[in-house]
């Protein structure tokens, strides 16, 4: 008994210190993790991500939003390095305060922190349909002034499965040891979407700053795969050190997973540790004592900041004998969805001692609401007969499973610095087959062992956007360029018409049909394409899956860009151009 009464002391402690306590709140914007804003974002049909460094300043943001779409909002993003941040920057001559969304937090020396600040610039009318030049200045980090972006959400009309955005700030470095750790890659980002009976096409949207041209760097984009990785939160890699049992404090890490509390919980090795008046597992399991105003929640969320899924539970009262001690009734979970919101679901303890000293008195519970339910977060809320309106649990073998398969590529060095030193505006665009509901990004500092030092990238905003089903029609580059048929054309589009008139200035003085005419790869291959597309787009006689304005979009976003992204840009559209032509 005389560990019982130590054990019973240590838990009346916490009881009396925890009173009053507010949980802890371990998400939120940026800080080496990007996650869903902290704003609500408006719907629409599609987004555009444009950028500028601002070593030299102003600096200008090109921004071609559809010329028949509605401009739903518009966020402004900045970075840079070097003390206490700036969160006030300057866009054509309008004063704008930020919102910090994440710091470096590596150990850089205090003069090179860097900082990634957030605006909701939509209400002062900055941007429009059509195109948008966008001056910046005023950025006075006391380091370097990265750069600045801006997403614009516009809905032309179109039918899309959706778009989705997570911003913050995460940090990646290796071989540069910053605070002796060593910093490869950031914490992979994952969207998850509807399936579709059909294969559809996705447009991945990336703002990274502080990168260099020349310096190893490496994109990780994974399509398709499942929640199928499997994980049992067991706490038996918990060393006991030889004790009955023993207190861990407000956070640990087990199997991979953060269990967090506002107070100290134990890990018991037996239910003889704490004199018989504990649940038993048959393993180590945690106890929860904790007893304050509105509940002690204790929340469970991957070390590695993946999202995952909870499967199933054991759960049972803490101490199960001791009055003093108001054992918990019922416990409530509360997942913290991938993308925003949230689902509860509420588990009733069935209050039996069911063997002497209140052995085998768990019960497993399978989560029939949150499962299959990507999550960022999973909190335990229990609910007793104490005055104070919770009680004590214990808890044990955690079954979640996180994101695996699916077919991965890789794109080595295309952080160039194209948006000006040291910003950079990226566009992948994806094929999804049927049936996939899942795509993960992962931005890397690589080793490619030469022996030039690794890039430093600072990511700080991922956006996929989920086109509707591929299942259309579509003409070839061939079939428009040829004078026969010629009379196919849609007006305002002719032969003589320039390309310059309808995309981005990137052939100079060239009309749609001597774009679509020219050979070789790269640009030119996207040129032919995307005329192709646009014809395709505007044709009554052709059942497009793309509309004018996502076409236009699409090739303005691109360029300028590297040779890696527009061969990416022309498979996409392709695709799209080769399935079939309806026209004599």
């Amino acid at each position: 008994m005389k560990r019982h009464s130590i054990f019973t002391a240590m838990i009346f402690i916490l009881l009396i210190t925890l009173v009053g306590m507010a949980p802890v709140d371990v998400f939120a914007d940026g800080d080496e993790i990007l996650g869903p804003p902290g704003i609500t974002l408006a719907s629409g049909s599609g987004s555009v991500f444009a950028g500028t460094g601002l070593f030299t300043q102003p600096g200008i943001i090109n921004v071609n939003v559809p010329a028949s779409a509605t401009v739903k909002q518009a966020l402004l993003y900045w970075y840079g390095r070097g003390g206490g941040g700036d969160n006030t920057i300057i866009v054509n001559s309008n004063n704008i305060t930020g919102t910090l969304i994440g710091e470096d937090s590596t150990g850089l020396l205090p003069f090179q922190v860097s900082h990634a600040y957030r605006a909701d610039i939509t209400g002062l009318g900055l941007i429009t349909p059509g195109a948008n030049a966008l001056s910046v200045s005023g950025l006075e980090f006391t380091y370097h002034n990265s750069g600045a972006g801006v997403i614009v959400i516009f809905d032309d009309g179109s039918v899309t499965d959706g778009i989705q955005l997570r911003d913050g700030h995460d940090f990646a470095a290796v071989d540069q040891g910053f605070n002796g750790t060593l910093l490869e890659t950031t914490v992979p980002q994952v969207f998850i979407f509807p399936a579709a009976a059909a294969g559809r096409q996705a447009a991945l949207d990336l703002f990274v700053a502080d990168g260099e041209a020349d310096r190893p760097d490496a994109i990780e984009i994974t399509v398709g795969g499942a929640f199928s990785a499997a994980n049992v939160i067991d706490f038996e890699d918990i060393d006991l050190g030889g004790a009955d049992y023993i207190t861990v404090g407000p956070e640990i890490i087990s199997r991979g997973f953060s269990i967090v509390n506002p107070g100290s919980m134990f890990i018991i090795g037996s239910p003889s540790a704490c004199g018989g008046i504990c649940a038993d597992n048959g393993s180590q399991t945690l106890i929860d004592p904790t007893i304050s105003t509105g509940g002690g929640p204790l929340i469970v969320s991957n070390a590695s900041g993946l999202p995952f899924v909870l499967q199933s539970v054991d759960i049972a009262e803490g101490v199960v004998a001791n009055p003093s001690f108001p054992k918990a009734t019922s416990i409530t979970v509360t997942g913290a969805l991938l993308g925003g919101g949230s689902i509860s679901e509420t588990f009733i303890l069935d209050g039996v001692i069911d063997g002497p000293g209140g052995q085998n008195d768990f019960q497993t519970f399978s989560t029939s609401l949150l499962a299959g339910k990507a999550l960022t977060s999973a909190t335990f809320t229990a609910a007793g007969p104490s005055a104070l309106g919770d009680g004590a649990f214990s808890i044990d073998n955690i079954n979640v499973a996180g994101p695996a398969g699916g077919v991965t590529s890789v794109f080595y060095n295309v952080i160039k610095s194209s948006n000006e030193p040291e910003w950079d505006t990226l566009k992948f665009l994806l094929d999804i087959p049927a049936g996939e509901t899942m795509v993960r990004v992962k931005v890397k500092s690589y080793d490619d062992g030469s022996a030039v030092t690794p890039d430093s990238i600072a990511w700080i905003a991922a956006g996929l956007s989920i086109l509707g089903d591929q299942a259309g029609e579509g003409c070839t580059p061939g079939y428009w360029k040829q004078s026969q048929h010629f009379d196919s054309w849609t007006p305002p589009y002719t032969p003589d018409t320039l390309f310059s008139a309808v995309f981005e200035n990137a052939f100079t003085g060239m009309t749609l049909l001597q774009v679509l005419e020219q050979g070789g790869g790269g640009l030119n291959a996207l040129g032919r394409h995307t005329v192709a597309a646009l014809l395709n787009a505007a044709s009554q006689g052709v059942d497009y899956d793309l509309s004018v304005s996502q076409v236009i979009a699409t090739f303005n976003n691109a360029f300028p860009g590297t040779t890696t992204n527009y061969n990416s840009v022309k498979d996409w559209l392709e695709r799209y151009n080769e399935q079939g032509c309806p026209l004599d």
